[in-house]
Order: C-alpha cells, then sequence, then structure tokens
C-alpha cells in the first residue's frame, strides 16, 4: 500500500501542482538532455536497479550501445535478464550493436519487419520487484538521442495492474511475437545494411566527382549503347525506367552527349527538378552547351538547350513559339503517380504495361490508371506485379496474384518476387539481370521476352508450376 500511495502522491506533483512536491522517486518525470541530465543517466540508473527490463527501439546503433554496455555485462553476471526489439526500418540500425547484444546470454532480440507496419517506438521499462519504471518518448537507443538531442520523454512508475503499463507492455509483446528471432535474418540484414553504407558513400564521392572526372556506370553505358542501336535502327522513341537513385538523370546526359543534338528540349513537372537537371547536365557538358530555363519565372527561349516545366510550355503563348520540328532531341522525365506526369509519359504512347504492387491502395491506383489509359484510346495494357513475398501469400497477409489479375482484369506479363538482390544490386548500380541467383532477375528477362512477344508461361514466385500465357485474356475484358 506504501508504494500506491507513493505513486498517487507523485501524480500529484506532476499533473496537479507542482508545488506539492513530496519526497519520493514516484512523480512523473519530463526527461530531456540538458547540461544537468542525459535520457542516458535514467535509463543506466534503472538498469543497475532492475529485476527484468524490455526495451524497444527503431534504431540502435554502437554508440548508443557502448555507453550501456558495462551495465548489461553486470546484469548478464546477475542473471538478469531483458528482451530488447528494434526494426529494419530504413536499414539504420548498426549490425555490430546487434551482434554485441546477441553475445550477451541474458539479453534476447528480435528485429520487427518495416514491410508490415510502420515502426518508430522509443520505450524502456524496468521492473524492480511488484514496481515499473518506463521511459516513453522519442529517444532512440542511439548516442545522440540519449546524450545531445533535443529529446522529449516521460517517465512514470506504475504497479503491475495500473491501465497504461499492461497497454504498453500489451503492445511490446504482440510486436514482439510478430517480430523475427535476430539469429534468422541477421545475415540479410547485415548484406541490406553494408549495401546502403556503400551507397550512400557512393553518392557522397558521386556529388565530389569534377566534370572531368564523370564517367557512365554500369547501367548508364547499358542503357547508351541499347539507345544507340535503337536510334541507328531508325526507331524515333525510347523508354528508360529505373529506381530513383540509380542515376537517369546522368544517364540521359550521357546520351544526349552521345547523340550531340543542336536543340535539346527536357520536360519536368517542377521547376527544383529543372534545375536540378540543368546542374547534371553542366557537370557532362561543361561549358560546352548554352543551356536556359523555361518556368514561370524564367524564359530562356533562345536557348539551345532548354528545361522547361510541363505547366509552362502547355501554355498557348508559350508553345506556340516553336516550331514542330524545332528541337531534334526532346526528353520527357515522368514522375510516378497518376496526375500531370502521368499525362506526359502516355501523350506518345500506344502500349502500355501497368506495374502495382499487392496493397490494396497500389491496386485501386492501378485500377484508375487502366480507366486513363482505356479512355485515352491505349487499349489492352497489360499488368506487372512487383514486390510478391511467397510467405506473406501463405499466411493470407497479402493477395494471391489471381485475386489481383482477377480484379484488375488485364493480361498479366510478369511477376516479380522482392528478394535482396534488387537493393544489392541497385546499390552497385548494375542490373539485377546480371546476377544469375535473382529470382527477380529471371523475372525481368521473363518481362522483356514477353514484351518482345514470345510465348511463355509466367512464373509465380513461391510455386513449382507457373501461370501459362494461354490463361491471358481469360478475365472478363471491359471492366472499365
Amino acid at each position: 500500500m506504501d508504494n500506491q500511495n507513493d505513486i498517487l502522491e507523485g501524480a500529484k506533483t506532476a499533473f496537479i501542482n507542482e508545488t506539492y512536491n513530496p519526497a519520493n522517486d514516484f512523480k512523473p518525470k519530463f526527461l530531456s538532455n540538458n547540461f544537468n541530465h542525459k535520457v542516458l543517466n535514467s535509463i543506466k540508473d534503472e538498469l543497475q536497479n532492475c529485476d527484468e527490463f524490455f526495451i524497444s527501439s527503431a534504431f540502435i546503433t554502437l554508440g548508443g550501445l557502448t555507453p550501456l554496455l558495462q551495465d548489461f555485462l553486470e546484469l548478464e553476471q546477475r542473471g538478469i535478464k531483458g528482451k530488447i526489439l528494434t526494426t529494419d526500418y530504413l536499414n539504420f540500425t548498426d549490425p555490430k550493436a546487434l551482434k554485441k547484444l546477441q553475445s550477451l546470454d541474458n539479453i534476447e532480440v528480435k528485429m520487427y519487419a518495416q514491410e508490415k507496419n510502420g515502426f518508430h517506438t522509443k520505450g524502456y521499462v524496468f521492473r524492480k520487484g511488484n514496481i515499473y519504471k518506463g521511459i516513453v518518448g522519442s529517444s532512440n537507443l542511439t548516442l545522440n538521442a540519449l546524450t545531445v538531442n533535443k529529446e522529449w520523454n516521460v517517465e512514470f512508475t506504475s504497479l503491475h495492474d495500473g491501465e497504461v503499463l499492461n497497454n504498453l507492455l500489451s503492445e511490446f509483446n504482440n510486436l514482439w511475437d510478430e517480430a523475427n528471432n535476430l539469429e534468422d535474418v541477421l545475415p540479410a540484414y547485415e548484406k541490406l545494411y553494408d549495401s546502403q553504407k556503400n551507397f550512400t558513400k557512393l553518392k557522397e564521392n558521386y556529388k565530389k566527382l569534377s566534370s572531368e572526372d564523370l564517367v557512365p556506370n554500369f547501367m548508364q553505358v547499358g542503357f547508351m549503347e541499347s539507345l544507340r542501336s535503337l536510334i541507328q535502327s531508325g526507331e524515333s522513341k525510347a523508354l528508360l525506367v529505373s529506381a530513383t537513385g540509380t542515376g537517369k538523370t546522368y544517364a540521359s546526359a550521357f546520351a544526349v552527349q552521345d547523340f550531340n543534338p543542336k536543340k535539346f528540349l527536357f520536360v519536368v513537372h517542377r521547376e527544383q527538378i529543372a534545375k536540378q537537371a540543368i546542374n547534371a547536365y553542366k557537370n557532362v557538358f561543361k561549358n560546352t552547351k548554352d543551356f536556359g530555363l523555361l518556368t514561370g519565372n524564367s524564359k530562356d527561349y533562345d536557348s539551345n538547350f532548354l528545361f522547361s516545366t510541363i505547366q509552362t510550355l502547355s501554355k498557348d503563348d508559350v508553345y506556340t513559339k516553336f516550331k514542330k520540328d524545332e528541337f531534334d532531341y526532346i526528353l520527357i522525365d515522368c514522375p510516378a503517380g497518376i496526375e500531370q506526369g502521368f499525362k506526359n509519359a502516355i501523350a506518345g504512347a500506344n502500349r502500355a504495361i501497368v506495374v502495382t504492387t499487392a496493397e490494396i491502395s497500389a491496386i485501386r491506383d492501378a485500377d484508375r490508371i487502366i480507366g486513363l489509359l482505356e479512355a485515352s484510346e491505349i487499349k489492352n495494357p497489360e499488368l506487372v506485379i512487383n514486390r510478391i513475398r511467397p510467405a506473406m501469400i501463405k499466411k493470407g497477409e497479402m493477395m494471391d496474384v489471381e485475386d489481383i489479375v482477377d480484379l484488375l482484369s488485364i493480361d498479366l506479363i510478369g511477376v516479380v518476387p522482392d528478394d535482396e538482390y534488387i537493393i544489392t544490386q541497385t546499390n552497385k548500380g548494375e542490373p539485377v539481370v546480371t546476377k544469375d541467383k535473382a529470382p527477380s532477375g529471371k523475372a525481368y528477362l521473363e518481362i522483356a521476352r514477353r514484351i518482345l512477344g514470345e510465348n511463355i508461361e509466367v512464373t509465380i514466385p513461391g510455386r513449382k508450376e507457373g501461370l501459362f500465357s494461354k490463361m491471358r485474356g481469360f478475365f472478363a475484358k471491359g471492366k472499365h
């Protein structure tokens, strides 16, 4: 009963009148990092005095773990057990920190997969007898969050039957049950972490390169060679599709340099992107071309290399200033989505492939896209389903391929599994099709063969048999 009274007295000070100020350690507190106190100090105090602990932190770094490592070692010697839950979100958590925790016999660690739901929790719970202390707020288990950053956290005390405590522990246990055992996922996660770290360094180095150092990467060389071949065969249109961050803008700049047009037009949907593209092209062309901007605020009509927003270019008093054959090379930068960028993309198209994932919102957007395509007289669009995870389909957590095809009622030409090779190859700047072991690479090659007219079956990830191409057209058309 004394503990209960102490908690009630502490609550009076925290939430009724701060001048009450009873002399006990049970009052709720606001914790932040300042000159007199660090969030780290509070966590260390509770660890040194607990019988059991639970930690849920979206991010864990070696820097954040190191000041607590001695405390964890002492708890191991005393046989005090704990559970630590983290996530693969943004591939930020340091595998070295996870391995340190994994080496401690008293601590069990799990990793929650970000693909299930967003995971941003930051909570620390400590039990001493029948008393629980909780610290919940904004501080991850990183050095800056625990010592330097402007962080807001609340520390509270509860008995075992307290509602807030039970809701918190119930949520922790639910996430814990859904999370993966660290030993099952750490090897694959470490590869993704290292690839992303290398990719970040690559981007930083790329920005530092001087113009004379710029050379096409593997993907860009392949694109240039394919485009050159198309032009030589008499084709007047080409399409480049590549993941964000792989260098599409520079690929286009190298390709335009290879063609060397007299007048060039680059069309985008935002002025900021136009300015970024000009900077990229200047790095490639140096001072050999006259670059201009055509937006609401700039009207460089006479520039040989003109970068324009579609909003400005589509105005009657603007596009009429140019002859139909004014430019001998036009590039349209089309963003994802179904707004103006989508309209730009289909303006010169006579065939369409709709790519969707198995998420309900994505399928809904795909259905709308199909309707817009057919309204624009682009008939018989084809379907690619991306990022399929067979294990989730088997558990009923993801829609099956046949269900998606049934809903959209268009011809299926490919299913791409979500595997780690997509990330690792993208970070290297290399197409995933060059990786023989990659199931996703095999899927992309099969899609390319079907686009070229080959009649081959659609491989469904996780199945021994494919979905035969004769099933195309089985579902009713005319849905839209």
